[in-house]
C-alpha cells in the first residue's frame, strides 16, 4: 500500500488541478479555463452532493476563471461574469457591469449582448431597465445568436420589452397591444416556443433539468452554496 502524502490536497481530481493551477503563477489561460471548466464539470457530476468538493469549491472555480479572465480568455471572462449574475454576487456586480461592457466591443457571435440584456432586466450592476435589455437582445439576435431571439419573442411577447403609443401598438415592434385576463399588457400574437436544444450554462443542471431562463424570469439561485 502506497504511504500515505501528508502533502495531499482533499477533494477531487478536478479541485486538485484547479488549486495547482491557481497556485502556479506561470498558469496559462488555458490551464485556468480548464481548471474552471472541471471544477464546473464535478458539480454537474454532483461531487459536491457526495462530499467530494470541499466547501470553498465554487470559490475556487470562480478565481480560477477570472484569472484566466486576466490572462487573455474571453470564454473565462463570460463565464465568470455569467456566475456573478446568476448567483447574485453583489460584492461582484459593479465590476461585472464594467466587464460585460467591454466584452460588447468585440461580440461576434452576440453572448455579451445576451448577458448584459439580462442583467440590465433584472437590475444586477445597472439600473435595471427592460428597453435597454430589448436593445441588448436584438444586437445578440442580429449578431446570429438564438438565445437572443428566444429573450426578444418573450420580452415582446409579455409585452415587458414595449413602449407605448397613443395609437395603442407597441413602439418597438409596432404590434397591437391587449389586455390578458389578468390585466397585463401583452402583445400579439404570443411568444414563441424556446429553440429546441439549449441548455443550462449553470454547474450542476443539464439540458434535460433546466433550459436556458429567460431574462423575464427573475435569475434563480444556483443550490451549490
Amino acid at each position: 500500500m502506497a504511504d500515505h502524502d501528508p502533502t495531499r490536497r482533499p477533494g477531487s481530481p478536478s479541485y486538485v488541478e484547479a488549486r495547482d493551477a491557481l497556485d502556479d503563477p506561470h498558469s496559462s489561460a488555458e490551464r485556468l479555463l480548464a481548471a474552471g471548466n472541471g471544477l464546473r464539470g464535478a458539480f454537474a457530476r454532483y461531487e459536491h452532493g457526495i462530499g467530494l468538493l470541499p466547501a470553498d469549491a465554487f470559490d475556487v472555480m470562480l478565481e480560477a476563471y477570472r484569472r484566466a479572465d486576466v490572462a487573455g480568455s474571453r470564454e473565462a471572462a463570460l463565464t465568470w461574469v455569467q456566475h456573478a449574475y446568476v448567483e447574485r454576487l453583489d460584492g461582484l456586480a459593479a465590476e461585472a457591469a464594467a466587464r460585460v461592457d467591454a466584452l460588447t466591443q468585440d461580440d461576434p457571435d452576440g453572448t455579451a449582448h445576451l448577458l448584459r440584456g439580462w442583467m440590465r432586466f433584472n437590475g444586477f450592476g445597472f439600473a435595471q431597465d427592460a428597453p435597454a435589455a430589448v436593445a441588448d437582445h436584438e444586437a445578440a439576435a442580429a449578431r446570429g445568436n438564438a438565445a437572443g431571439d428566444f429573450e426578444l419573442s418573450v420580452l415582446f411577447g409579455t409585452g415587458q420589452g414595449c413602449r407605448s403609443m397613443p395609437s395603442g401598438r407597441c413602439g418597438t415592434c409596432r404590434r397591437p397591444r391587449r389586455r390578458t385576463t389578468r390585466g397585463r399588457s401583452t402583445t400579439w400574437p404570443p411568444a414563441t416556443p424556446p429553440v429546441a436544444g439549449w441548455t443550462s450554462t449553470r454547474p450542476g443542471l443539464s439540458g434535460s433539468t433546466c433550459a436556458r431562463r429567460s431574462s423575464a424570469m427573475p435569475a434563480p439561485r444556483s443550490p451549490l452554496v
